[in-house]
């Protein structure tokens, strides 16, 4: 698995402000909650003026859980990960069920 350094480190060679896209597909909600902010940081930095970021996370309700097999199943909250983009318009922004788990995702797409 990762390591959150090897992710950071990863994260440090990629070029700010070069992307016209960038998917995050369910990955902010196995991020500790302490993280997020700087995550939100990182995910907008990396898109050039009038990029798109899709991201998108598994709602938890309540507190932070770990399933049977140790994956954070964090809650995200969806104010502070937009107030941490930035000056961003929200082109889409829903909460539905996943197709294939049935649990509800949300999925957020905004424009830099």
């Amino acid at each position: 698995g990762y390591y959150r350094e090897d992710i950071a480190a990863a994260a440090d060679r990629i070029a700010r402000g070069a992307w016209e896209n960038v998917l995050c597909e369910t990955v902010l909600m196995h991020l500790d909650p302490a993280a997020l902010p700087a995550a939100a940081r990182t995910l907008r930095a990396l898109l050039r003026p009038g990029g798109t970021l899709y991201a998108s996370w598994r709602v938890t309700r309540g507190e932070s859980v770990r399933d049977p097999q140790g994956r954070l199943y964090a809650v995200v909250d969806r104010e502070a990960f937009l107030t941490n983009l930035g000056t961003v318009t929200v082109l889409f922004d829903r909460e539905d069920l996943s197709a294939s788990s049935a649990k509800p995702v949300h999925r957020l797409i905004v424009r830099a």
